[in-house]
């Protein structure tokens, strides 16, 4: 097989992971370049990760040469007639080539049926290329939809979301941790303003075990644990902001973990042993505690949330949010706040962070507390908490506060 045509059907076969079966495009990611030569890995993922960046804004040029809606496709047609659609609009590449391997890629995808369709509309497409935005339409530049939009600048502002959505179309470093005690990668950039957080110039120096988002490193760093506290992270898994606060602490003290996820605390435990952390592990789902009132110094409480901030790293977030999905999450987040107080010892304190930038579940949360944002960290202050996003500090988007019981 030429390597153009393998580029372009693993992007598809990707794509579709991703737009037919509910799959994270960051974890599709890891998998599809694993096996492929060096020298087509780049390519493959640029074509892959833009698809689904770009997935409206795609399908509206597609439907506008075509004669029936794009959705009553096959979706192997779909996904090849999108993969032509990101090198023709987006990476400009040469007419012949780009129509050629797509028309190829069906036939490697069992829909070679399909080739003639495939070639004629994506030569249309060549020909009366991307049909101009309209009102109605003023989003899509971005790949994202009004009522999206309209959640982000509920919190930022018009300007605000459109310099958040405008920053995410780009994609983000690796970004990872370094513990006061590790080893530095040699091509380790620190971020200026978040200590122990930064960016690999050369992702090949990573250690999995310390890859996480500048934004997750802030989260740990609000939380302030010193030596000797008894700190309870809740929600703790993957683990990450759990590693950040044991950094702190420097192995003195009680710092738990708990999850109410067994697998995924587990494989949390796992990353915290290899890594020599004493920390302890307790399966609880926050909302019927397994601990004393006034147990802890500090709680962290990093709540479920609809993961906006995290755009940038899966730009399909955004065609799975929704007004009925977020007030069911601001929902737990309030109990889970109500309950996880309770553990706080007087003059102790909690912790709130998500990973989004909706008004319902950041501001709206700890309105009704004695809350701050944390200092010491970069960002803009909404409410009482910190907003840190692509846009305002290089990291995820994320939303801290710090409360007092």
């Amino acid at each position: 097989m030429k390597p153009g045509v393998r580029t372009r059907a693993a992007a598809a076969r990707a794509l579709m992971d991703v737009t037919e079966n509910g799959a994270w495009s960051n974890r599709v990611a890891v998998v599809l370049v694993e096996e492929m030569p060096q020298r087509e890995k780049a390519k493959t993922l640029r074509l892959f990760m833009d698809a689904v960046r770009f997935r409206r804004r795609l399908d509206r040029a597609i439907n506008s040469v075509i004669s029936r809606p794009l959705e009553d496709a096959d979706p192997e047609i779909r996904a090849c007639l999108r993969i032509g659609a990101v090198d023709l609009l987006l990476h400009r590449t040469p007419s012949f080539a780009a129509i050629s391997t797509a028309v190829e890629a069906t036939r490697e995808l069992d829909v070679g049926h399909a080739s003639s369709f495939v070639n004629a509309s994506l030569r249309k497409l060549d020909e009366r290329g991307e049909p101009p935005l309209d009102g109605d339409a003023r989003y899509e530049q971005w790949g994202v939809e009004g009522h999206v939009f309209d959640l982000v600048a509920e919190l930022l502002g018009d300007d605000g979301a459109a310099s958040f959505f405008e920053t995410c179309v780009e994609p983000p470093t690796v970004s990872c941790f370094v513990a006061t005690t590790g080893d530095v990668p040699l091509s380790f950039v620190p971020h200026a303003l978040i200590k122990g957080a930064g960016h690999l110039e050369h992702p090949s120096d990573a250690d999995p075990l310390y890859i996480m988002d500048a934004a997750s490193v802030a989260v740990g760093r609000a939380v302030g644990a010193r030596p000797g506290d008894r700190v309870l992270d809740v929600a703790a898994a993957p683990g990450g902001k759990t590693i950040v606060i044991a950094d702190m602490m420097k192995g003195e003290g009680l710092l738990v973990g708990a999850d109410k996820h067994w697998k995924r605390l587990i494989r949390s435990a796992r990353r915290w042993d290899d890594l020599e952390l004493p920390i302890g592990i307790v399966q609880a789902d926050g909302l019927t505690s397994a601990f004393r009132p006034g147990s802890f110094d500090v709680v962290l409480v990093d709540a479920p949330c609809s993961g906006l901030g995290t755009l940038r790293r899966r730009p399909e977030i955004k065609d799975r949010i929704s007004s009925k999905n977020i007030a069911n999450l601001a929902e737990l987040q309030g109990s889970l706040l109500a309950h996880m107080l309770e553990l706080v010892r007087p003059g102790g304190r909690l912790v709130y962070s998500v990973c989004t930038l909706t008004k319902q579940e950041t501001i709206d949360q700890v309105e009704r507390y004695d809350a701050a944002p944390p200092e010491g960290l970069p960002g803009e202050v909404y409410g009482k908490g910190l907003v840190l996003a692509p846009h305002l500090t290089d990291t995820d988007g994320m939303f801290i506060s710090i409360i007092t019981p």
